[in-house]
């Protein structure tokens, strides 16, 4: 099990990975669910694609799944993993997923009429909300965590910290487990994270850099 954290340092690095994910998750979908499609955007079997998106959510369009960026030479990790994220970084994946699900739906050449837009849109129902089953979330400030991030930097790194290591003690398996740290070029919390955790086999990915 690859067990993936991403860098708490830099707010506009990680937007980039997620908002570059819903992106590709998105054009994914486009790719697979013309099979669903009749001409106009109507959808001929609004089950079996409600079906297909449950099933893919679980995969290669699972929250942050690196396996859709091109550029990431690793991808060992792709089938086995779990992203985990903080509050903040869980509100930002949500927002981002939302609005992409929403220009997908609302373009005439995923669906022309009303009744399709409406169609994918309950189809969609569900997917852009990520479970505890899709990640694994340190939970900091709550809703607030973002407000609380810029007015005190220093509290939000050690609740973070505090609760990775208590995720750790109560989950990992040393013996069994990768951890990866997705690590931004610019103002990173790699260093503090590596000092104050210290977690087994972890290793720095800077592959997604640039995406």
């Amino acid at each position: 099990m690859y067990t993936i954290f991403y860098d708490t340092g830099n707010d506009l690095f990680f937007s980039c990975i997620a908002n570059a994910f819903c992106t590709a998750a998105l054009k994914y979908i486009a790719r697979h669910s013309e099979q669903f499609m009749q001409p106009g955007g109507e959808i001929n079997n609004a089950e079996k694609l409600k079906n297909f998106l449950e099933k893919e959510s679980k995969g290669i369009i699972a929250p942050l799944n690196c396996g859709l960026f091109s550029n990431c030479p690793d991808q060992d990790c792709k089938d086995n993993y779990r992203a985990v994220l903080t509050s903040d970084q869980v509100e930002c994946y949500s927002r981002l997923m939302t609005e992409a699900i929403k220009a997908f739906y609302l373009n005439p050449k995923h669906a022309n009429s009303t009744r399709g837009r409406t169609s994918l849109q309950e189809a969609f129902q569900g997917y852009h909300v990520v479970s505890k089953r899709d990640i694994k979330q340190i939970p900091i400030f709550g809703k607030d965590t973002a407000k609380y991030k810029k007015a005190d930097i220093k509290k939000y790194k050690n609740k973070y910290m505090e609760g990775v290591k208590k995720m750790l003690d109560k989950e990992a398996d040393p013996d069994a487990d990768i951890f990866v740290y997705v690590r931004a070029s610019i103002g990173s919390h790699y260093n503090f994270f590596l000092k104050r955790v210290k977690p087994p086999n972890l290793k720095p990915c800077d592959h997604l850099q640039v995406v």
